[in-house]
């Protein structure tokens, strides 16, 4: 025990130690950390000072102490940096390991500079790291305190960069321009380490050389790419991802040697037609070509491990035949391709995700029913016009065929069905009855049909969340209030909807938007206990606030633009922070409010606002506009309340009243 307070006894005067220092070097002209001036640190941690810095919670870490300890290291460079002269150093993370990254915005540093850099990396044996985006000219990293880099990145403008053989032979990864990486003339056995090589603005000069490179495993090119002959690199058996960007890519070949390529990614390679030569890469797992050429894809039966693949914007790409009864596959993404058929993709027993958005020669989804394990279909704004078998994949769990204009019906769905989220706007949908069942289902969007009056079929389902029903004919709610997870609902321009009552003890309904719709009353909000806001912008019928009075939790009311008269009773909703009436030229008399005791936030411009008298009286309110309201009075009083507010709870808005004018 005594041992023990006499260690935190230690530590306390240690601390008040530390303290008493910084305080002093704080205020001696000729010390700055971000300076390198570190010499009074320095000596005090080279005479064995703290090992228990990281305790030392002050303002600014002295992060020359630092050095005692690793951990008191971490600590240190995790709350700020050091900057010596030109250099800068800090800890980031990379690759999954943290790295002591070097930046400097000088191309050949100082003697000084490096000196005291090396005294930094020689205390803390994390990597190496070099990366810069300033510099726009030669670089040279050739010294000593380099020797160590793990890891340099240079933007594609630096014309050259000297690295040295002691610089090379430790280098893992490396992002550099084209022209840059042509100087290097590396030779046989040179970046014997290097795995990553990303080279920009790539031009044909650059290939005998990264041809060269032995250990790759990652590889991306992205500029003027117009071949890509695997035989002649001699990393093509360790490459595990191989990624180009741009260019007129016309050839591919030698695959069969790249024994542990992982993943082939192809962006915008508008010269790819054909993926056969790929196949001979069979341990291929993802393979992106978004936005290629793509219109043969023969050659990927081969590959028996694929997992996921994309063609993205390949509008030459119509036949996914290939696929057919690929065993590791999960995920297919073909938004905006050319595919007319899926039911190639229906013997896939792993496939969970099927993106087909876009894909206007696609009509039909009911050859993927009965898929084991798809969880996935997205066919937003395709052709789709049949989805009636979908509902039998026993796996699906979300499902968005929004914006198919010729789908008439919700897919008919079993009891026990898993299904979380339907998109099904944009349709000619005129009943939700098929959900009836669906006991998982949280989301509900069914934006723009015009046909769908009754929602009251949803009034079973205990986990829905949100129901977006925006622009429909809705007009039924019925039931509504027992859906016992409801936070949400949204009948924006619903013009049918007159009454929100069905929604009323709806237990956690939340938020309620119905701007546009042809809303005739507020009544019933009030009794859903953790209703927070209420939008009913537009809403030409709504005049009358008063049924809104004691909502326990209502924070905002958003009535801009409406036909609101009265807000008697607002000021009994004991959490109301925000109101917005801007444009309510029905509004006269907001003096009500002056006994609301929350009220943050009251925004009336343009509106017919006359008497404003009392909000003085509003301790909580700190802004107020009534900026075109020339017939309101009784504004003194109130800005001088508010400006003396303002000024003795360091308000920052300034001036927080508008001018009537």
């Amino acid at each position: 025990m005594a041992a023990a307070a006499d260690n935190h006894s230690s530590v306390r005067e240690l601390i008040a130690f530390l303290t008493r220092l910084q305080h002093t070097l704080d205020n001696t002209e000729a010390y700055s950390p971000c300076h390198g001036y570190l010499s009074p640190l320095l000596t005090a941690s080279q005479a064995g000072l703290p090992s228990l810095i990281a305790s030392y919670l002050g303002k600014r870490i002295p992060l020359a102490f630092a050095s005692v300890s690793a951990a008191a290291r971490l600590f240190a460079e995790i709350r700020g940096n050091v900057r010596s002269g030109n250099i800068m150093l800090s800890l980031e993370p990379k690759a999954g390991d943290l790295v002591q990254r070097i930046a400097t915005c000088t191309p050949a540093p100082n003697a000084k500079d490096l000196n005291c850099v090396a005294w930094w990396i020689e205390k803390c044996a994390m990597p190496l790291a070099f990366e810069e985006e300033s510099l726009q000219e030669a670089l040279c990293l050739d010294f000593p305190v380099f020797h160590r880099l793990q890891y340099l990145s240079l933007v594609e403008w630096i014309p050259r960069v000297d690295l040295g053989p002691g610089v090379m032979t430790q280098l893992k990864e490396l992002r550099i321009g084209a022209a840059a990486f042509t100087a290097l003339k590396i030779l046989p056995g040179r970046l014997p380490h290097l795995q990553s090589l990303t080279i920009w603005d790539y031009t044909s000069e650059c290939w005998d050389t990264l041809a060269q490179v032995p250990s790759l495993t990652y590889l991306a090119l992205t500029g003027q790419v117009e071949e890509l002959r695997m035989e002649e690199v001699q990393s093509a058996a360790s490459l595990y991802t191989v990624e180009v960007t741009g260019g007129s890519l016309i050839r591919l070949s030698g695959f069969d040697r790249c024994a542990n390529l992982h993943a082939l990614l192809l962006f915008d390679c508008y010269g790819v037609a054909d993926l056969s030569p790929v196949g001979d890469a069979t341990s291929l797992r993802t393979i992106d070509v978004g936005s290629c050429s793509v219109s043969s894809i023969a050659g990927l039966r081969r590959c028996q491990g694929l997992e996921r693949i994309s063609f993205n914007e390949c509008g030459g790409l119509t036949d996914l035949s290939p696929l057919a009864g690929l065993e590791n596959l999960t995920g297919v993404w073909a938004s905006s391709s050319g595919i007319t058929d899926v039911s190639s993709l229906a013997t896939c027993p792993l496939l969970e995700t099927l993106v087909v958005s876009y894909c206007m020669g696609l009509t039909d989804l009911s050859p993927l029913a009965g898929a084991p394990a798809l969880k996935h279909v997205d066919a937003f704004s395709s052709g789709v016009q049949n989805a009636s078998y979908i509902g039998r994949c026993p796996a699906l769990t979300e499902l968005n065929i929004s914006g198919c204009a010729d789908i008439e019906e919700i897919p008919p769905l079993p009891a026990g069905a898993p299904l979380r989220v339907l998109n099904c706007g944009g349709n000619r949908v005129s009943s939700v009855v098929p959900l009836i069942g669906c006991a998982a289902l949280e989301y509900v969007e069914v934006n723009g049909n015009l046909q769908l009056e009754d929602l009251s079929p949803l009034g079973y389902l205990m986990q829905l969340k949100e129901i977006h029903a925006s622009g429909t004919g809705v007009r039924h709610l019925d039931g509504l209030h027992r859906c016992v997870s409801l936070c949400l609902v949204n009948f924006q321009n619903c013009l049918s909807l007159t009454s929100l009552e069905a929604l009323a003890g709806a237990p956690q309904l939340r938020a309620v938007h119905t701007s546009g719709s042809g809303l005739t009353s507020v009544a019933g909000l009030a009794l859903c206990p953790e209703l927070e806001e209420v939008d009913i912008r537009e809403c030409r019928w709504v005049v009358d606030l008063s049924p809104l009075a004691g909502a326990p939790k209502l924070a905002t009311v958003i009535a801009a633009v409406s036909a609101v008269a009265k807000v008697h009773g607002l000021a009994e909703c004991p959490a109301l922070r925000e109101l917005d009436f801007s444009y309510c030229m029905q509004l006269k008399d907001v003096t009500p409010l002056a006994r609301s005791p929350s009220l943050r936030i009251l925004r009336a411009p343009r509106s017919g606002v006359r008497h404003a008298m009392g909000l003085e009286q509003c301790k909580s309110l700190v802004k107020v506009d009534f900026r075109g309201c020339p017939e309101i009075s009784g504004l003194s009083t109130l800005n001088a309340a508010l400006e003396m507010r303002a000024s003795d709870n360091c308000v920052t808005d300034g001036q927080i009243t508008g001018t009537p004018n």
